[in-house]
């Protein structure tokens, strides 16, 4: 029986074709008629996609875990009972920064109760600072995150939510006024210092590495995914007690 004719396919697609010439650059030569070839082409392109496909769901699977792991450590970035109990200020620092507005909200709601907000009001004034504008700038970045920040401005203007109503707010303007040296320092001069702050978030963001868009939309993914409630246990701060009102 006359050996097998070597073929050469018309038609066979350029990178195919290259790949093939390389792999089988020192390979024997296999011989295929046509219907074979076309055959093993068509394997091959259908597992090349299988593979394409597979690659691109393993890259999805990998960023929702670090999506998660990023929303579970700004959710659960909660003081340990037996952690420092001996400094329940540094305790609450443990906190902040709040890096997504669902943690901001339940913040919000323990600063309610006064023993919280003065917890906080002491350990904030420990960071301090050269002047009234450096000090709020240093309290807004150790306290917020820039994704956060970014959501907000002082009035809620452009469709932002409103910064100037927050506890936390008035928790800054109380410890600048405390911090401060001199009694010249006002109110409306605090809060010029935090609106140009607020203003300048999403810049800030933008040079984040990774960048928060990255990170989490925990609000998001608490949206999806049904999250138990957390408890901001602080030593001195009653438990169980409703701020709600």
């Amino acid at each position: 029986m006359p050996a097998k004719k070597v073929i050469q396919p018309k038609n066979v697609d350029p990178d195919l074709e290259s790949c093939m010439r390389k792999t089988n650059m020192n390979e024997p030569t296999i011989s295929l008629d046509n219907e074979d070839f076309r055959t093993y082409q068509r394997f091959v392109i259908c597992s090349f996609t299988m593979l394409k496909a597979k690659i691109n769901n393993v890259i999805d699977v990998v960023e929702v875990m670090s999506k998660k792991l990023d929303g579970i450590k700004c959710t659960d970035n909660i003081p340990d009972a037996n952690q420092e109990a001996d400094n329940p200020e540094l305790e609450v620092m443990n906190l902040f920064p709040i890096c997504h507005v669902k943690m901001l909200q339940r913040v919000e709601k323990e600063l309610t109760n006064n023993a919280m907000k003065q917890k906080l009001m002491t350990a904030l004034l420990k960071i301090g600072g050269s002047d009234y504008k450096n000090t709020t700038t240093r309290l807004m970045e150790r306290l917020f995150s820039n994704y956060v920040a970014e959501k907000f401005s002082w009035v809620g203007s452009k469709g932002k939510r409103i910064f100037s109503t927050l506890h936390l707010c008035r928790v800054i303007l109380d410890v600048v006024g405390k911090a401060s040296t001199t009694n010249l320092v006002t109110e409306d001069m605090i809060a010029k210092v935090i609106k140009d702050w607020l203003r300048h978030a999403k810049e800030r963001l933008s040079r984040e590495k990774p960048p928060l868009s990255l990170h989490t939309d925990a609000e998001e993914n608490s949206a999806r995914e049904p999250d138990a409630e957390v408890e901001l246990n602080v030593p001195g701060v009653a438990e169980g007690t409703d701020y709600s009102n």
